[in-house]
């Protein structure tokens, strides 16, 4: 069995305020125009899949430009209970 990311979730993360992405089976590529976002969508991915950006764990390197600045506001105009920054990647098996 081999495994596959089958959906990526970003909430608040530079240019993505809720963006999902349902790659199809078998693709191996991003495609787009200039500044669609391919290269924060790679980024994205590999923060939530390993912990790192650009080789340096995240922990020891946080940026506020990392982040949406529109999704920082509202999240602070927010109660704590409904408050949401992050992503998620979902993989399957084929």
């Amino acid at each position: 069995m081999t495994a596959s990311i089958t959906r990526v979730q970003v909430f608040g993360y530079r240019r993505f305020r809720d963006f999902t992405f349902e790659p199809e089976q078998g693709a191996s590529n991003v495609v787009g125009g200039n500044e669609a976002g391919k290269s924060t969508l790679l980024e994205a991915m590999t923060l939530a899949l390993s912990g790192r950006v650009g080789g340096v764990r995240a922990t020891e390197y946080l940026n506020p430009y990392w982040f949406n600045s529109t999704i920082v506001h509202d999240f602070f105009e927010k109660p704590p209970s409904e408050r949401r920054l992050g992503w998620s990647v979902h993989l399957g098996t084929s």
